[in-house]
């Protein structure tokens, strides 16, 4: 759902497949349902483009929400939501498995007020090392009202006539700079989909063994 990367065909045939392999019928070709999926709101990198672990995170959640009693109050509070979705993440046992990218995903299309239009953590924590300093002392631990805060403290300065300001269309230059050709620049079309050079921190040795088998296949 979040990535412009990735084109409408690609995501209906892939939740098509997944459905069939679950024996599952899933909605008609003109149902109103497909229509989240036709326009995306971040660029994605290779590793949100295996798919699986994002598959993985939604179906994990999909039953730890239907196992609650007070569901709907649940999806209506952003604590109670993030709460929940960490405590999926980290029951997760694979560090190289935990979705996170659509954890912030799922946050923002649900609370597009609260949370950032980032699905990468290592771009919140860029945005925080850089903007630190303007907000007051102590910084909160929780990265999300961190970002919450600093956003506050800059929204005088930045924010446009017509809309709020955006961390990445008006400020990248100033957390993130000087890169290179990056993921948003040379998206790649493969068989599975768009696979571009993957941005963020350092991954570990695990994610690394696993994008070269990838890179290998395609």
């Amino acid at each position: 759902m979040p990535s412009t990367h990735i084109t409408f065909e690609r995501k209906q045939k892939d939740i098509r497949r997944a459905a069939e392999d679950g024996n599952l019928i899933p909605p008609s070709g003109n149902a109103a349902i497909w229509e989240a999926l036709k326009s995306g709101f971040t660029r994605t990198a290779q590793k949100y483009h295996y798919k699986y672990a994002q598959f993985w995170f939604l179906l994990l959640l999909a039953h730890h929400l239907k196992g609650l009693p007070n569901l709907a109050a649940v999806i209506a509070n952003p604590q109670d939501l993030q709460k929940a979705l960490d405590l999926i993440i980290e029951n997760i046992p694979n560090k190289v498995d935990r979705a996170y990218d659509m954890r912030h995903a799922i946050l923002y299309m649900v609370f597009p007020d609260l949370y950032e239009r980032i699905i990468s953590t290592r771009d919140k924590e860029r945005i925080l090392e850089k903007y630190r300093n303007r907000i007051q002392k102590p910084v909160p631990v929780d990265l999300d009202e961190a970002l919450r805060k600093i956003r506050a403290a800059l929204s005088g300065q930045y924010d446009k006539p017509d809309r709020a300001f955006d961390f990445y269309q008006d400020l990248k230059e100033e957390w993130k700079p000087g890169k290179m050709v990056t993921a948003e620049t040379i998206p790649t079309e493969t068989g599975p989909g768009l696979v571009t050079v993957p941005e963020g921190g350092e991954p570990t040795s695990e994610v690394q063994e696993l994008e070269t088998e990838v890179t290998e296949h395609t």
